[in-house]
């Protein structure tokens, strides 16, 4: 995801936002957990619910998705950081087409 999303990011992101981008991923997830959370033991005004426990139950997967977010950077030590993904893209940060040079393993 972070290769086409900062293929397509253009020259509008400083090097603070690339390198905030996964736990910004983890943020979101966490505070869409929190809304459920509230909307549900506020009586479910604000999302659409198709059962009782609805919210409960998307706020239980978010916090899921959050906790398997944390287990997978954490084994990611070996793997790409957004900052390696963003100076393979040929070079300049965004001008290079959304690809990587060979041999690059991200």
């Amino acid at each position: 995801y972070a290769k086409g999303f900062l293929s397509q990011a253009g020259e509008s992101l400083t090097q603070t936002e690339i390198d905030q981008l996964a736990f910004s991923a983890k943020l979101m997830t966490f505070e869409c957990g929190m809304r459920f959370l509230t909307d549900y033991l506020n009586g479910d005004t604000y999302f659409k619910t198709a059962y009782p426990e609805h919210n409960l139950v998307r706020a239980r997967n978010q916090f899921a998705l959050v906790a398997d977010m944390e287990r997978k950077m954490d084994q990611s030590a070996h793997r790409c950081t957004v900052n390696e993904i963003a100076k393979n893209m040929g070079g300049t940060l965004f001008g290079a087409p959304p690809y990587f040079s060979e041999g690059f393993l991200c």
